[in-house]
C-alpha cells in the first residue's frame, strides 16, 4: 500500500476519531491498531516491552496520513498507567475509542502461585484495562460518544489447567465489560467483549511446538469453519464494533471463533 492510501473504510465513520489500544504493538494489537489507521483515525498505543516492536508499529500508523503516538509502559504499574494515558490523550487529543488487547498467559501450577504472580496476571490483565477505562469513560460521556472493546478469551468459558489467574483474568474482563456498559449506555458510550478463538498469529507458529502437525491437527478439530482465524477476522470485528454503525450494541460479548464456541466443548 502506498503512502496515505486507505483502503475504503468510510462506511464505518471513523475518520478522525481517536483510538488507543493496549497491546498495540504486536499481533492481534499491531493489527487493530493499523486497521484504526486504515479508517481514518488517530492511534495511540501502549506496548508492553519491546522499543523495536513500538517503532514498527508506529512507522505502519503512519503511512496512512493519521496522527500516531505510542509509548512502552506495562500495566502492572497503576501510577504509570494513568501517566502513559494522560500522555497519549495529550498527544492525539481526547480518546474516542479504547481497546484492550495487552494480557499475560503465564502457564504456573496452581499450588506454584504465588501472590506476587496473581498480582502481576490480574494487573495486566484487569486492573490495567479497568484504569485505561477509568480514565477515558468520563471524557466519552461528556462527549456523548466513546466506544471501548475489552478483550476475553476462551479461557474463560473452557478454563484450562495451570492458568487459574489467567482464567480468571478473562472471566473477569466479561463482567467488567458489562459493568461498564451500564455506566456509559445513556450517554452514547458502548462497552463490548470481543472473545477470539484460535488466531493465526505469532504464538501459534509451528516452530513454537515440539509436534506442531499434530497440535495444528487438534486446533482444527476444535473449529467448525475447517480453518484457524486470521488478524484480519479480528480487526473487523473491533472496527465495526468501535464505529458509529455499533451504536445500540452494548454489553455484549461478540465470538470471533469460526463456531468453536458454544458449538464445540474441549
Amino acid at each position: 500500500m502506498e503512502p496515505n492510501e486507505r483502503t475504503d473504510c468510510s462506511w464505518l465513520q471513523l475518520e478522525g476519531r481517536r483510538a488507543l489500544v493496549s497491546g498495540g504493538t504486536r499481533n492481534i494489537g499491531r493489527a487493530i491498531s493499523v486497521g484504526f489507521a486504515e479508517a481514518g483515525a488517530d492511534v495511540a498505543v501502549i506496548g508492553g516491552s519491546d522499543p523495536d516492536a513500538l517503532d514498527a508499529t508506529l512507522q505502519a500508523i503512519g503511512v496512512h496520513g493519521v496522527r500516531g503516538a505510542g509509548t512502552i509502559q506495562s500495566l502492572d504499574d497503576p501510577e504509570g498507567v494513568r501517566h502513559a494515558y494522560a500522555r497519549l490523550a495529550g498527544e492525539i487529543g481526547p480518546i474516542d475509542i479504547l481497546v484492550n488487547v495487552a494480557a499475560v498467559r503465564p502457564r504456573v501450577e496452581l499450588a506454584d502461585i504465588t501472590t506476587a504472580e496473581w498480582d502481576r496476571v490480574l494487573g495486566i490483565n484487569l486492573r490495567g484495562p479497568f484504569q485505561l477505562a477509568q480514565a477515558a469513560l468520563p471524557g466519552m460521556v461528556e462527549r456523548g460518544f466513546g466506544r471501548i472493546v475489552n478483550f476475553s478469551g476462551m479461557n474463560a468459558y473452557w478454563g484450562r489447567h495451570s492458568r487459574t489467574h489467567v482464567v480468571t483474568s478473562k472471566g473477569a474482563m466479561v463482567a467488567l465489560s458489562r459493568a461498564l456498559a451500564t455506566e456509559g449506555a445513556a450517554h452514547g458510550v458502548t462497552v463490548n467483549t470481543l472473545v477470539p478463538g484460535t488466531i493465526d498469529t505469532e504464538r501459534q507458529r509451528p516452530e513454537w511446538y515440539p509436534d506442531p502437525a499434530q497440535r495444528r491437527s487438534r486446533q482444527l478439530e476444535r473449529v467448525p469453519m475447517g480453518r484457524l482465524g486470521t488478524v484480519d477476522d479480528v480487526v473487523s470485528a473491533v472496527l465495526f464494533l468501535s464505529s458509529p454503525r455499533a451504536g445500540y450494541i452494548t454489553g455484549q460479548e461478540l465470538f470471533v471463533t469460526g463456531g468453536s464456541f458454544p458449538l464445540v466443548h474441549e
